[in-house]
């Protein structure tokens, strides 16, 4: 062989043997330029979807903490402790009534005294009787017993005739004009002892204004 050259190799390992196969070039790897894969979008949506799981769950605590703040009883602000829940009999003056009947008997002017009569009543609804420990107009310059003297008890769903009896000894003390007389009364029965006053209007008012104008 003659010529002058380089010698090529005779393998088909050779870049420039026609039956060699020829990698492509490696393309430069570029940030930004990939495809969106499903995986990409997944963390997306599960990061948005935790917040608002958060989110909802302090909602929901805050809703919670604002209803038991509206439904919990205000604080006494003397220090009180809140009511208990009651079983017993009412107090003794929500089961009593006292009603007028009238004059007992005409003022006896030498005496300077009037008789009045009243119907104490007890309720039926509780078992529970109404001991009458006191009762009396108590007015200055006016003395008063009643007939029975207390203590009388008076049994549920009963009335009791009292007959009180009043007598003058001091005009200078008396009131004027009666408006709104009461009859002042200690009661007692298995819940607690009361005093408690009792207003009145029309008939025993008249009664007992006219005696003391009669009187004075």
């Amino acid at each position: 062989m003659s010529g002058i050259g380089p010698v090529e190799p005779s393998d088909s390992t050779s870049p420039h043997h026609p039956s060699a196969t020829r990698t492509p070039a490696p393309t430069p790897d570029t940030m930004g330029t990939d495809r969106p894969r499903l995986t990409d979008r997944w963390s997306s949506v599960t990061g948005r979807r935790r917040a608002l799981l958060k989110l909802a769950g302090a909602l929901v605590a805050a809703g919670v903490i604002l209803t038991l703040l509206r439904t919990s009883p205000a604080p006494d602000p003397h220090g009180e402790p809140p009511p208990v829940a009651d079983t017993g009999p009412p107090w003794p003056a929500a089961l009593t009534s006292i009603q007028y009947e009238g004059v007992a008997a005409p003022a006896q002017h030498s005496a300077r005294t009037a008789f009045f009569t009243f119907l104490v009543t007890v309720s039926g609804r509780y078992d529970s009787a109404v001991t009458v420990s006191r009762i009396d107009q108590a007015f200055p310059g006016l003395d008063t017993r009643s007939d029975p003297v207390g203590p009388f008890t008076v049994k549920p769903g009963t009335t009791r005739r009292v007959t009180l009896q009043a007598t003058v000894h001091d005009c200078a003390t008396l009131p004027g004009p009666v408006d709104l007389p009461y009859l002042d009364t200690t009661l007692r029965n298995a819940r607690a002892v009361q005093e408690h006053s009792f207003l009145f209007t029309g008939p025993y008012a008249r009664d007992l204004s006219g005696f003391l104008a009669g009187i004075c």
